[in-house]
C-alpha cells in the first residue's frame, strides 16, 4: 500500500502534466509571437523528470512556435 504522502505526490505530478498540456496548444495558436517565445522559455526551465515525461510532445510543441506561422509580425528577430 502507498503511502498517503507518495500518493499526494503523483497526483501533483499528473495535475502539473495537464496544465503543462493545456499551454502546449495555446502557446502555438496565440497571435503574438511573443507569447510563443515565453512559453518556449518557459518549457526550458521545466524540471528533469518533467521533461522526460513529456519529451516528444514538449519536443514538438517548442519547435511548432519556431516555425513562421506567415504572418506580418511573424519575423526572424522576433522568433530568436
Amino acid at each position: 500500500m502507498k503511502d498517503s504522502s507518495v500518493a499526494a505526490d503523483e497526483d501533483t505530478f499528473k495535475w502539473i502534466i495537464s496544465e503543462i498540456q493545456a499551454m502546449f496548444k495555446s502557446s502555438s495558436d496565440d497571435e503574438n509571437i511573443a507569447v510563443a517565445r515565453g512559453y518556449n522559455m518557459a518549457f526550458g526551465s521545466l524540471s528533469v523528470d518533467i521533461l522526460l515525461t513529456m519529451n516528444v510532445e514538449l519536443i514538438d510543441t517548442v519547435l511548432r512556435n519556431c516555425v513562421s506561422k506567415g504572418r506580418e509580425q511573424d519575423d526572424a528577430d522576433t522568433r530568436k
